[in-house]
């Protein structure tokens, strides 16, 4: 549930002919991603039961892979991204959001695989979290 940066593939002659064409990947950072307007409303926008901060990246990520989109890294893209000294918002009182977050993702999307998570957080005494879906 924690996203890394691992080196690009050679190329291969078959799906990429020239570096500058897109790789796939399952996963995207959160920092930065593109999408169609459309396609985030399709996929379901950002789960609304996920606190403050972290793992929204992952959840998008489960969402496409499973629903019919893809993720695709384009290596001629230049992003520019600053990171904050500190957050906007007082998380007081909010201990373990980004494993809760993790928590609720992986309870809704990687089915019988989970309990590799349940592993990680157990030691932290991570509250469980409702993943009901009210309509």
């Amino acid at each position: 549930m924690k996203y890394s940066w691992i080196p690009i593939p050679p190329l291969d002659g078959i799906k990429r002919k020239s570096l500058a064409d897109p790789v796939e990947t399952p996963a995207h950072s959160g920092c930065c991603f593109a999408t169609y307007k459309r396609n985030f409303e399709r996929l379901g926008m950002y789960d609304p039961g996920l606190e403050l901060w972290g793992c929204e990246n992952m959840e998008l990520s489960f969402k496409a892979w499973m629903c019919g989109s893809r993720l695709e890294i384009l290596p001629c893209s230049h992003v520019g991204h600053l990171y904050r000294s500190h957050f906007p918002y007082t998380m007081a009182g909010k201990a373990f959001v980004f494993e809760r977050n993790c928590l609720r993702v992986a309870e809704v999307w990687m089915d019988q695989y989970k309990v590799f998570y349940h592993d990680r957080v157990d030691n932290l005494q991570v509250s469980h979290v409702s993943v009901t879906v009210t309509r």
